[in-house]
């Protein structure tokens, strides 16, 4: 997913954003990752400015890590600006919300690999696995019956 494809999604779920700096970054540039640890960024990533102790000093080690933009809640615009003047900025209402459909747009869908597992042991007990685990279950695995 690229910066301008990550505007447009925003866009179709009407969550509402400004942006600063957009042109200091090649925007049709494929975003590699969507990180809200500085010490996870890699170079393309979007970095995520959120948490109760987040720290700007967090978004400057994201930059020199690597980070193309990133992603802030609005109420931190002007704060966040300052540490890093020339950086891609998107600014946000709820960041939580956006860094969620960020993830997903630049992860892509789920795969649809799944791990099956059986439960053995006495039919009380295992009784509640099976039930919190049988949506999991495909035709193909079993639970082994109880002799």
């Amino acid at each position: 997913m690229t910066l301008h494809e990550l505007l447009a999604l925003f866009t179709s779920k009407n969550i509402e954003y400004t942006t600063a700096h957009l042109d200091a970054v090649d925007q049709n540039a494929q975003l590699t990752d969507v990180a809200s640890d500085s010490r996870e960024v890699t170079p393309g990533s979007l970095f995520v400015c959120k948490g109760t102790h987040f720290s700007p000093a967090y978004l400057a080690s994201a930059v020199e890590a690597g980070a193309v933009a990133y992603l802030c809640q609005q109420t931190l615009a002007e704060e966040l600006q300052a540490v890093a003047p020339n950086v891609a900025a998107i600014c946000v209402d709820d960041v939580r919300l956006a860094m969620a459909y960020a993830a997903a747009g630049v992860a892509g869908p789920p795969r649809q690999e799944a791990h099956h597992h059986r439960y053995y042991g006495h039919k009380k007990a295992s009784l509640p696995a099976h039930i919190c685990c049988a949506p999991f279950l495909t035709a193909t695995s079993r639970t082994p019956s109880a002799a």
